[in-house]
């Protein structure tokens, strides 16, 4: 059965979405310890991306889903005359 998605640009866009979502940015800026002294944590690992891999399994997964959506898309609206609108 032939692939519907592209697997590279799927694979590429679930990285940088999944990156975005999950950074490790929610780490505050400065902290003051119980001593007074303060912590720079602005660099500390904010550049750093968590995902680098997407399983074939998943690429097959979200395949699989969006074959369904179009069988689910035509039946519900079913096409007249010569273009599926």
């Amino acid at each position: 059965m032939k692939r519907l998605i592209n697997k590279i640009a799927t694979r590429k866009y679930i990285l940088d979405i999944a990156n975005e979502y999950c950074s490790v940015s929610s780490l505050p800026d400065k902290v003051t310890d119980e001593n007074g002294r303060t912590w720079n944590y602005s660099r500390c690992n904010k550049g750093l991306k968590k995902f680098n891999s997407v399983s074939q399994d998943y690429i097959e997964m979200l395949d699989v889903e969006f074959r369904k959506m179009i069988v689910q898309k035509l039946k519900n609206d079913p096409p007249r005359g010569k273009t599926v609108k």
